[in-house]
């Protein structure tokens, strides 16, 4: 295996750290530039001659390195008036990579072909070496001073990782399940060990979760997955292989990949274990900071790289220090209360305004956060009832959430805003786009870290459950049912009418109504009951 770039005999070297051209442009025009051409060569414009009318002019080059075809140390091409001069005016001394056309007077060149100075080459330098000397390790945006360039060097040897058509590997790109999956299986078994899982399963896929068509082309790896233990998918028989991957599902099944399936799972974090195991490795990349954090395909790279050769003195992250960068709240001694001013002043102007205070349960202290809830959300202004209630602590985090009530009435609709204590502001959440607060059905997360939503709809059959993330403020489409199928009993979709649960902090427990057969009392009747885990391996 070669270094990263063969060396050029030109007078400037071609730089690997810099990438000039955006990757779009790359990926769109010197493909195309390089495809269209018959020949392509780097040299210097040594004489320049224009013809007595001035409709043609015949430029001599010194080639120093060609591409498609040997054209030899000298070549002669010629470019007309009218042709389309884009950007480039040849010059004597000039040194120029030219695309050129093969035509009955010789070869062509228009500047509006790709042609261009070298100075502005690079990017097709790259993609032209890479496409012609496939030895050579050439990706255009896996330069030598990438974090992750030793890793993604490595495993590309090996045939372990491939880069795009385009030629590029996309380390800064966050990595779904299906690739990482394809990934991590391809470093631990051969490809005949891959693909005969899909063969003793006889190609119909029977223990292929079933969003992974037995066709699909990371079927064998899901497959292979599955048969060793590595990957289990989800408990609803789906392995959702579109969905990006976190750095605490990719600790588990890197550690049980590389170190065997025997973890306790007695942990209250269920990562911890992994995560420790990648630590104990030194595996842990320095840019990972979170362990909810997406992971990029040169992470993901660089763990396996580390795992796989035993690399133990590249500097990165431990599990302690991840833990240290996560919010440190005392859940057991601190408490959140809002004091209404009708408690305090029964004789104030406007009775629903409210105090946010922190108490320390130990000492009893009282900190007011917010004197006035009313000046920090203006738009609890607009009605004298108008307030706020607190609904959720989310755990391991340092915000609360509080939710729009209108005070002394039946209704139930409110936004949610997240109150930050460190910073002590108020934000209107994006998750009130899916959430309205209205009656539905409703269960939240032991932690208060995310909840369920059921929405009522117009014509009271609910059928679609909504996952609402409290911390990350975000929301996806969890359960939706489909024929006379539904969530509630009733036509009115009142809590009473739905039975939504978390039996514990990876599960949702909900029941299953059958609309089309009522009882005397106006109930659907109970089909059975069902149980989702959001939450990946």
């Amino acid at each position: 295996m070669g270094g990263f770039l063969s060396p050029l005999s030109l007078r400037a070297s071609l730089l690997a750290t810099a990438l000039l051209l955006p990757l779009a442009v790359a990926a769109s025009s010197v493909v195309a530039d390089f495809e269209q051409a018959d020949v392509v060569f780097i040299g210097y414009a040594s004489s320049i001659k224009a013809s007595p009318d001035f409709t043609r002019t015949d430029i001599h080059f010194s080639v120093e390195k060609s591409w498609k075809k040997n054209v030899g140390n000298d070549l002669d091409v010629f470019t007309v008036v009218g042709n389309g001069n884009c950007r480039t005016e040849f010059t004597i001394d000039g040194e120029y990579l030219v695309y050129g056309k093969q035509g009955s007077d010789g070869i062509f060149v228009s500047t509006c072909s790709g042609t261009k100075p070298r100075s502005e080459a690079d990017a097709d330098i790259l993609y032209m070496n890479a496409k012609t000397e496939p030895d050579q390790f050439m990706l255009w945006d896996v330069p030598t001073t990438h974090p992750n360039y030793d890793a993604i060097r490595s495993l590309f040897a090996e045939n372990i990782v491939q880069g795009y058509p385009d030629w590029t590997f996309r380390p800064d790109q966050v990595i779904n399940r299906a690739e990482f999956a394809k990934i991590i299986i391809g470093a631990r078994f051969t490809a005949d060990e891959i693909n005969e899982c899909i063969d003793r399963q006889g190609r119909t896929g029977t223990i292929l979760p079933a969003d992974v068509p037995a066709t699909s082309w990371f079927a064998p790896y899901v497959c292979r997955a599955i048969e060793s233990g590595i990957i289990s998918g989800y408990p609803d028989g789906k392995f959702r292989p579109d969905r990006t991957i976190n750095f605490a599902e990719a600790a588990k099944i890197l550690s049980i990949s590389f170190a065997g399936p025997d973890f306790s799972q007695t942990d209250q974090q269920w990562f911890r274990p992994y995560v420790k195991a990648l630590d104990g490795q030194h595996a842990i990349p320095p840019s990972i900071a979170a362990f909810d954090q997406s992971i990029t395909r040169g992470e993901m790279a660089e763990m396996i790289y580390r795992l796989k050769n035993g690399i133990m003195d590249k500097p990165g992250m431990s599990y302690i220090l991840l833990s240290e960068g996560q919010p440190n709240v005392e859940w057991e001694t601190i408490d959140y209360v809002l004091r209404y001013r009708y408690e305090t002043n029964p004789e104030a102007s406007d009775l629903w305004d409210a105090s946010l205070i922190e108490i320390n349960k130990d000492g009893g202290k009282e900190t007011v956060l917010v004197q006035s809830i009313k000046q920090a959300v203006p738009a609890l202004r607009a009605k004298q009832n108008l307030s706020l209630q607190i609904f959720a602590r989310p755990q391991g985090t340092p915000l609360l959430i509080t939710k729009e009530a209108l005070m002394e009435t039946d209704n139930a609709s409110g936004k949610l805003y997240a109150f930050d204590a460190k910073s002590r502001t108020f934000r209107l959440m994006q998750v009130n786009e899916i959430y309205d607060g209205f009656y539905g059905g409703f269960a939240m997360s032991p932690d208060q870290e995310r909840f369920v939503w059921v929405p009522n709809p117009e014509n009271g059959n609910a059928q679609t459950m909504y996952l609402i993330d409290l911390q990350h403020d975000s929301s996806t489409m969890l359960v939706h049912l489909t024929g006379n199928e539904s969530f509630n009993a009733g036509d009115f979709a009142l809590a009473s009418e739905f039975d939504i649960a978390w039996p514990g902090q990876e599960q949702v427990r909900y029941a299953v109504f059958d609309r089309s057969r009522m009882n005397s009392d106006g109930q659907a009747t109970l089909i059975e009951h069902r149980t989702v885990w959001p939450f990946a391996d």
